[in-house]
């Protein structure tokens, strides 16, 4: 696990705010790291004697993970049910682009982690299909993502609902340095987390809207290159990208490679050139990258 992964799972156990800025190559590239927080979250909520969630027509969830993409938060909902496994812990994912009464059926089925991306989780808070009283945990992942793709005002109704708690306004300074869990969540308070790749501006006033007194962790230097990635730079005319690659292949040679492309047709067409090139290779399609 990563130093910002560890560094995550220590304070999310204190009650601290956090945003966090991780090494872009490890991040996006290790499932386990960018589903770290899941660890100490769902271990608070069964130290808390959370129970499982029953059916109803409007859904309390203790957990509210946002994420800009479909894939993401696939992902995310995967790991938090591998997580609470054999709990009382449900979990429920909503995206667009699937039938909305499915999901609908499901939340209202008992939710207590939703991870949701921001336009349906949206379009389920106008419908009343959740109130967000009993929220514990509100987690933005790929924050600087979300507000690249416009999603900055779908996040701030969420953020501003109604029933959404209020952070937890309190001097850190002026208490020590572990308080009691439990009189925070007697008071209906809420802990914010935010995860980015990257730290530039809208994404710090984000943080200062939704996080109080938070503490920054990252790994490597924020908005620099990987030192452990070499980066070279090849300019080359469109129709010469094929030989290009063959000679790149040819210079590695047996080492497993990932070659990244703009689109799922692309990925098919390099794939079936490195193919008929007696090149042994699979494809895989992550829209978020």
């Amino acid at each position: 696990m990563g130093t910002s992964a560890a560094g995550t799972i220590q304070f999310l156990t204190h009650q601290r705010y956090s945003t966090s800025c991780f090494k872009t190559f490890y991040y996006n590239a290790i499932l386990p790291l960018q589903a770290a927080y899941l660890v100490p979250v769902l271990n608070m909520l069964l130290s808390q004697g959370v129970a499982g969630a029953s059916h109803a027509m409007i859904q309390k969830p203790e957990v509210v993970i946002i994420a800009p993409t479909r894939e993401l938060a696939i992902q995310i909902h995967q790991e938090s049910r591998k997580f609470s496994h054999n709990s009382v812990i449900k979990t429920v994912i909503v995206y667009g682009g699937t039938v909305v009464g499915h999901q609908r059926s499901s939340i209202q089925s008992g939710c207590n982690i939703l991870v949701a991306t921001p336009g349906r989780l949206k379009d389920f808070v106008e419908k009343q299909v959740l109130d967000f009283s009993n929220v514990k945990f509100f987690i933005l992942d790929e924050a600087d993502r979300m507000l690249d793709m416009g999603f900055g005002p779908e996040i701030e109704k969420i953020a501003s609902h109604p029933t959404m708690p209020p952070v937890v306004r309190v001097d850190f300074q002026m208490c020590r340095p572990f308080f009691n869990v439990n009189s925070i969540y007697r008071q209906g308070k809420r802990q914010t987390l935010m995860f980015s790749a990257t730290f530039p501006g809208d994404v710090q006033q984000l943080a200062g809207n939704y996080l109080h007194n938070y503490i920054f962790v990252t790994t490597g230097t924020v908005g620099g290159t990987n030192p452990d990635v070499r980066q070279e730079f090849h300019e080359v005319a469109r129709n010469e990208k094929r030989s290009k690659l063959m000679e790149i292949l040819a210079d590695i040679g047996d080492a497993k490679v990932i070659v990244f492309v703009d689109s799922k047709k692309t990925a098919d067409f390099v794939a079936a050139f490195l193919c008929n090139n007696n090149i042994r290779v699979c494809t895989r399609v992550c829209y978020r990258l």
